[in-house]
């Protein structure tokens, strides 16, 4: 992958983790981790009555269990009762299985304080237990760990700078074909731009 196609897939990845949320987001990084630890990461859906145990992703070679919470848009206090109810309907479950409960979110911001603490008063009264957050730098990360091509079927194809190299007139000829046969916008606004406006810019 040259520096191109890397910063192809760098932007790509970004527009994905903040576009997408929900399920969506789930499979995003379930995908990652299933490439990435292929027979190993194991992702879990909920199964009839059920449910998923409050498992979303277990690896288990590194006893990590994964809880993705991906809302359009995060609350404080829904990301607390989340947290609470996740961990605490997992812990009877799974305990024997895992050392670390990781919460999975897909804020680009991070998290607020009052989350953070949450997360360290759940290791504190559970000793030998860690409650790491996971976000857009460990997904990166995971995501960028991978093959070239693992990164192009989650992702897509990316150009490369061999490819611009090898653009010449015949390619730019179509496009510019098609461009010429654009109808105009009508009713454009077309008057000079103000210069508080130029200044503020």
């Amino acid at each position: 992958m040259d520096k191109l196609s890397r910063f192809w897939y760098e932007l790509e990845f970004e527009k994905a983790y903040m576009k997408r949320s929900g399920n969506s987001f789930q499979d995003l990084f379930c995908e990652i981790m299933e490439r990435g630890y292929p027979n190993d990461f194991q992702r879990v859906r909920p199964w009839g009555k059920y449910g998923d145990k409050k498992n979303d992703g277990y690896l288990k070679s590194k006893r990590m269990l994964f809880q993705i919470y991906a809302p359009n848009y995060i609350s404080q206090e829904k990301t607390l009762a989340k947290i609470e109810e996740d961990f605490n309907g997992a812990l009877p479950y799974w305990q024997d299985y895992f050392d670390q409960w990781i919460f999975t979110h897909n804020s680009r911001q991070g998290l607020s304080p009052v989350v953070l603490k949450k997360l360290l008063e759940l290791e504190k009264s559970n000793p030998g237990l860690k409650c790491p957050s996971w976000g857009y730098v460990e997904i990166s990360n995971e995501l960028f760990a991978l093959n070239d091509t693992d990164i192009e079927l989650i992702l897509g194809p990316a150009p490369s700078i061999a490819d611009l190299l090898e653009t010449g007139y015949p390619e730019l000829r179509t496009v510019l074909g098609a461009i010429s046969e654009i109808e105009p916008l009508s009713n454009q606004d077309l008057s000079p731009v103000s210069d508080k406006k130029l200044s503020s810019n």
